[in-house]
């Protein structure tokens, strides 16, 4: 690990999920094992390997991308349009009439 880069990326990203990140690779690369990192930075031992993994694929660039995540179909999505309309057509809604 360079750290020269890890305070570089430490300083320009304020938000506190990416500094933990950041952390979560210079406490690893200390030395310290995964189980120990994952109380040091109070989070799961999963997710320090998923930043650990994201960091030896991409460095720290892709370490501080954004996380993509799927669509869930909020409501107001096409989920929520289908359901309504389903409900138009019941048999009480018909009595309703």
């Amino acid at each position: 690990m360079n750290i020269e880069e890890y305070q570089r990326y430490y300083h320009r990203y304020q938000q506190e999920y990416l500094r933990v990140k950041l952390l979560c690779i210079k406490t690893f690369a200390e030395g310290k094992e995964i189980k120990d990192v994952a109380t040091i930075i109070d989070k799961s031992e999963a997710s320090c390997c998923t930043y650990l993994a994201r960091y030896i694929e991409s460095g720290f660039k892709g370490l501080c991308q954004r996380d993509k995540r799927k669509a869930t179909g909020a409501p107001g999505s096409r989920a929520a349009h289908s359901l309504q309309n389903s409900a138009s057509d019941s048999p009480s809604s018909r009595r309703r009439s």
